[in-house]
């Protein structure tokens, strides 16, 4: 009983590890997701036009007519939140500064946020090395 415990967690951690690093290819790549949706939409939309002039024998406008519609705003939903975690086509923009000035002009950055500057640092060279700027 002891043994198909831990062969259950080893399964389950196994299959955590797996879904993380789909989360993280994904995540990495929506903008390129949205792309490819842009790109295979008119070719989804022609198959289903055969479809439907096939099942219904004549040329008629229907409810299909809503799927590019849908698809947009899933694009636009896409390339939006892509922007927003730093990985979509705009630069990234932190929350809010991570330096802060006092009045005899010294910089200084929290500890607490050095962690955070440097993981916006690294968004910031990957945006910039897609760009062909770095």
């Amino acid at each position: 009983m002891k043994v198909l415990k831990r062969l259950i967690q080893i399964t389950l951690s196994i299959m955590m590890d797996i879904i993380m690093t789909i989360l993280i290819f994904i995540q990495d790549n929506l903008r390129n997701l949205a792309t490819l949706l842009n790109v295979l939409l008119p070719f989804v939309m022609f198959f289903i036009g055969q479809a439907v002039y096939q099942s219904r024998g004549k040329f008629a406008i229907g409810g299909e007519l809503f799927i590019p519609v849908a698809v947009g705003f899933i694009i636009y939903f896409i390339k939006s939140f892509a922007n927003k975690i730093g990985k979509g086509t705009t630069i990234p923009i932190p929350q809010e500064r991570f330096t802060e000035e006092d009045d005899e002009g010294e910089v200084t950055i929290p500890t607490s946020r050095v962690q955070e500057l440097i993981l916006y640092m690294n968004d910031l060279e990957n945006w910039l090395e897609r760009r062909g700027l770095l």
